[in-house]
């Protein structure tokens, strides 16, 4: 967005961790501040929400992921509500957990949500942010899939194993892993910025999801390391408990509204993202 000239003013509870990591925001102010500096700003932007893996999935947890997800929309529903020049956009992040698993289904923006608790976390999510249409704000929920970048997203953490030379696929590695590159889910978000006609959902991930077998193979090739050792489901469920679904378990989900309305994705192919996010030729 600062290539491209727009101003950006974050909002965050910690302003020193904020100015560390957006050093070229125009303004890092909190969530109580009541100037005006957000008065002229055409588009919001939430992002705020509990990693969904830090920890193992205790109820407590599980209530901090969804409570961080649903009060950090509902204070910026609530900062627009008091400004006298409203944003033209209110885009809230959500993720492609809203459908739930499935290996047989295909899944696009017109499908129902799923039933366990991140689908409902989606959905709760979604509904909360959806609020903000009662000041005529076009509202849009970025549904993202696995982030894959070159110093954050899930990439980081998978490598390791990798790098020990056990690398493999999770738990047989038959479920979908619909991932996209961070070029790629930026460009949506700036996608659903400017086109004044895309409301609602909107998927963020590669046109060509893998099953987790595949992705293995393809990183694994990618660095040069083996790719044969599975991890097994039990382990992971030692570690995260409910939570290691999130990883076992997957879902084939097409940015079928992205593709409508013109986005052209920068990397459609896996091997081509993992190139490039890994500085390989």
């Amino acid at each position: 967005m600062l290539k491209r000239g727009d101003e950006v003013i974050i909002i965050s509870r910690d302003i020193n961790k904020a100015k560390q990591i957006f050093p070229y925001a125009k303004n890092i102010i909190t969530y109580n501040d009541n100037s005006n500096l957000l008065n002229n700003c055409t588009t919001f932007i939430n992002l705020a929400g509990a990693e969904v893996l830090k920890q193992r999935w205790t109820k407590s947890y599980k209530n901090l992921i969804l409570s961080s997800r649903i009060n950090s929309t509902k204070l910026l529903i609530k900062i627009i509500s008091k400004l006298e020049h409203k944003p033209e956009c209110f885009i809230n992040a959500s993720a492609i957990g809203y459908y739930g698993s499935s290996l047989e289904k295909i899944f696009t923006e017109d499908d129902q949500p799923g039933t366990d608790f991140l689908a409902q976390v989606c959905t709760k999510w979604e509904n909360e942010a959806a609020k903000v249409s009662v000041f005529n704000i076009r509202q849009v929920s970025v549904r993202i899939g696995i982030v894959l970048g070159k110093d954050g997203g899930a990439l980081p953490k998978m490598l390791l194993p990798y790098k020990l030379f056990v690398g493999g696929p999770i738990a047989g590695g038959k479920q979908w892993f619909s991932w996209i590159h961070i070029n790629d889910l930026t460009g949506i978000f700036l996608h659903a910025i400017n086109n004044t006609n895309i409301t609602g959902p909107i998927n963020a991930s590669a046109p060509n999801p893998v099953t987790n077998k595949q992705f293995a193979k393809v990183l694994g090739k990618t660095i040069n390391r083996p790719s044969f050792f599975s991890v097994p489901k039990f382990a992971l469920q030692l570690w995260y408990g409910e939570g290691a679904e999130t990883l076992t378990e997957g879902n084939r989900v097409i940015p079928q509204k992205a593709i409508d309305t013109g986005y052209k994705f920068l990397f459609p192919e896996l091997e081509k993202a993992l190139k490039d996010c890994l500085n390989r030729d």
